[in-house]
């Protein structure tokens, strides 16, 4: 009996020794890219061995909340916003690599493109951004949290914010997926598209509550601790930027909440983010708000360590308790995948998909294989979402789900571009499709410049690598000829055109073969070589034409990989088989370049050029015409030659070659040296007794969102003169 009841009594000893800690609740607010502060106080945290066990976050501290409660560590996270390109997230960019020839023709000649319905009106979207980007960031940095019955079973019990448009309140997100609450979370409205689910419309949870206290404390913590980025009433000077305006909207609708959510904290942490906004990505500002970050928590070192105390108090056989490293896949992992399915299309369009993207069931497969897949959907330019989900436990099997949501075909789209050469020029399409697998697509492109011209054409596809179409064109020419650095004539004509032609594209393959129809009316004079004039009288021409092309650049204007050419043939009569009771005429053009990197930054990007004349009369209007910065610009065979000033008549057979040495001295700003070597005869027999054309210059230019900003210095010595360019605008 003695020993029982001694044997009781040691375990009443223990038990009472063997004091638990107390818990921690994390409150992170919302603000931005200012949440870099976040991750700065969270690693003094770590390093104090300052436990959390429940997580509360509303927009960016909802993804940092989110990330570190399932093992992603203040390392992890300051890891991951230095190499991220927040440019990319933070739009609608598919790599150019990736983009259909549609979607590449869209993207870099139209400064804005708007999707509308057949018989209704344009839709104009709630947002800028649709965050898909940013959506798959997140499913790739969560893959086992994509289906959850509550966020409670996570390594860390966690919930976000956000604000339901539908009911005009403040939502708790604690299941279902991790990844899309996340995004939810941080819809800026205006900035983002809001996030439909279930029966909600969802945005940024910092409209109304920006500091969710309030949320962390339904778990019941014995300890609360508050990261606030908010940094007081914004100055008068930057309320008219994007950043200031969010800051000022969610001080204004959510004042009484955060007010009410300060009182009741253990430790509260504010750091200095003054002068900072929440559009403030770039790699220099996040890098100093994680530092902030660091120092508001240090200059709480003391606090720090008495609360640790008061969390552990007098044991000290308790071990700091970390979120695992397996509670997240790391990157590389390869993962295995049961079944795909792609959700939001017809089967018809699922079968095509399927093929295309050539991913396996019952394999394993890398998130890059599923990121190729969601970058092939996308530049597709028909679905307005590619997203994707893993349903599955952390360690898999998993089923792999594609998300498409097709926009409408339909599209509105409007380029814009301003030079010292034309001044100003706007170029202004619509184009309907029936389908975007088959059937027939209409378009009428119109632009207004010193050279209008209006196309209008239709399209059958019987599938979506081919067609058939026709097409018709009118417009008007007017431009200086020179010879040298002298004016040699105004030319100006109305022309028409139409044409019919089969083509079939395959990836950054395009071929083209057709007959077209062209008609020039009464005007001034032409000139050839010899600098005589040529009379030009209204004549009809009935022409044959294939071409071959490839485009596979990752950037239009600023290439760092792929390469782009082009090859034609073009047959000249009059009466389909002859011109002017001779043989009929016939040009060969080439047009091929390529980027090299020599360094990160640095890039070097040789070209060639030439267009060789066939025959013994060849009409003046078909003759090399060579000068500016754009080819096509005011004839269709016009071969760009900086330097060379305006348009100038060059003999039959003309060869060039190019070197552009282009430098990225600051992100998207680029400084360029180049060089041009032309070379043109009479014809190929008397090619080595020809004429040497060079031009050096020196060009800067910036990728801004509205198209290429450049300004530019020439010198040749066919012209004797420098020239001076500035152009803002996609070329069109």
């Amino acid at each position: 009996m003695r020993k029982l009841i001694s044997f009781f009594f040691i375990l009443l000893t223990l038990s009472l020794s063997a004091k638990e800690r107390k818990t921690v609740g994390l409150v992170l607010g919302g603000g931005g890219a200012k949440g870099a502060a976040h991750i700065g106080v969270l690693k003094v945290l770590e390093e104090a061995e300052i436990p959390i066990d429940y997580i509360a976050g509303t927009s960016i501290g909802a993804i940092v909340g989110g990330l570190y409660s399932i093992g992603y560590n203040a390392h992890d996270l300051d890891s991951l916003i230095q190499i991220l390109d927040w440019k990319v997230l933070l739009s609608n960019t598919t790599p150019q690599s990736r983009k259909s020839l549609r979607a590449r023709d869209i993207d870099g000649r139209y400064v804005i493109s708007i999707p509308f319905k057949s018989n209704k009106k344009l839709d104009i979207p709630a947002g800028i951004i649709n965050g898909q980007n940013i959506l798959n960031l997140f499913s790739g940095l969560t893959v086992g949290y994509h289906n959850m019955s509550t966020f409670d079973s996570l390594p860390l019990p966690f919930k976000c914010v956000a604000t339901n448009l539908a009911e005009e309140n403040s939502v708790v997100l604690d299941q279902g997926s991790l990844p899309l609450n996340m995004r939810s979370s941080m819809s800026i409205p205006g900035v983002f598209i809001p996030v439909q689910l279930d029966s909600m419309v969802l945005v940024d949870g910092g409209v109304l509550n920006n500091f969710p206290t309030d949320v962390v404390k339904g778990f019941k913590p014995d300890i609360l601790i508050g990261i606030d980025l908010s940094t007081g009433k914004t100055p008068y000077k930057d309320l008219m930027s994007i950043g200031g305006l969010i800051n000022t909207l969610t001080d204004m609708t959510g004042k009484a909440m955060y007010d009410e959510n300060l009182k009741g904290l253990d430790l509260y942490l504010n750091p200095d983010l003054k002068g900072y906004s929440a559009m403030d990505f770039n790699a220099a500002s996040m890098d100093t708000m994680y530092n902030r970050g660091l120092a508001a928590a240090r200059s709480h070192w003391d606090d720090i360590l008495k609360l640790k105390k008061e969390i552990y108090g007098d044991t000290t056989d308790i071990v700091y308790e970390t979120v695992p490293e397996s509670a997240h896949i790391r990157k590389g992992e390869k993962l295995y995948i049961k079944d795909i399915s792609i959700s939001g299309v017809s089967q018809n369009t699922e079968n095509f998909l399927r093929r295309k993207i050539n991913l396996k069931e019952n394999a394993y497969i890398s998130l890059d294989d599923i990121d190729e897949a969601i970058a092939m959907f996308d530049g597709m330019a028909i679905f307005s979402t590619c997203t994707y989900k893993l349903d599955g436990k952390l360690n898999g099997p998993y089923d792999l789900i594609f998300n498409l949501k097709e926009q409408p075909l339909n599209h509105l789209n409007l380029g814009l571009r301003f030079d010292t050469e034309e001044m100003a020029s706007l170029i202004l399409n619509t184009t309907l499709y029936q389908n975007f697998l088959s059937g027939w697509r209409l378009s009428g492109t119109g632009k207004l410049s010193t050279n209008p011209y209006l196309n209008i054409k239709g399209e059958w596809r019987p599938n979506y690598k081919s067609s058939l179409g026709a097409s018709y064109n009118i417009g008007y020419h007017d431009f200086l000829l020179y010879s040298g650095r002298h004016k040699r004539d105004d030319i100006s004509f109305l022309w028409q055109s139409a044409d019919i032609k089969y083509g079939m594209w395959l990836e950054a393959f395009l071929f083209n073969v057709g007959i077209r129809w062209e008609h020039f009316n009464k005007s001034s004079n032409l000139y050839n070589t010899d600098n005589n004039p040529v009379p030009i009288n209204s004549e009809s021409f009935f022409n044959y034409f294939a071409e071959i092309g490839i485009n596979s650049y990752d950037n239009e204007y600023f290439p760092k990989k792929g390469t782009k050419g082009m090859a034609k043939a073009e047959i000249y009569t009059d009466n389909f088989y002859q011109y002017q009771d001779n043989g009929p005429q016939i040009a060969l053009s080439l047009n091929y370049e390529l980027p090299i990197e020599l360094t990160k930054r640095f890039y070097a990007i040789p070209g060639v050029m030439g267009r060789v004349l066939i025959g013994d009369d060849i009409p003046a209007i078909y003759q090399n015409y060579v000068g500016g910065e754009m080819n096509g610009r005011y004839l269709p065979q016009q071969i760009a030659f900086p330097g060379v000033r305006g348009v100038q008549v060059f003999n039959n057979s003309l060869l060039m070659a190019k070197l552009d040495l282009r430098y990225e001295f600051m992100k998207n700003q680029y400084v360029f040296a180049y060089g041009y070597y032309g070379h043109d005869a009479k014809d190929l027999s008397s090619f080595d007794n020809g004429r040497n054309t060079w031009s050096l210059g020196l060009k800067y230019s910036y990728d801004s969102p509205i198209g290429p900003l450049s300004a530019q210095f020439s010198y040749s010595n066919h012209v004797k003169r420098v020239g001076f360019y500035v152009n803002l605008g996609y070329y069109f």
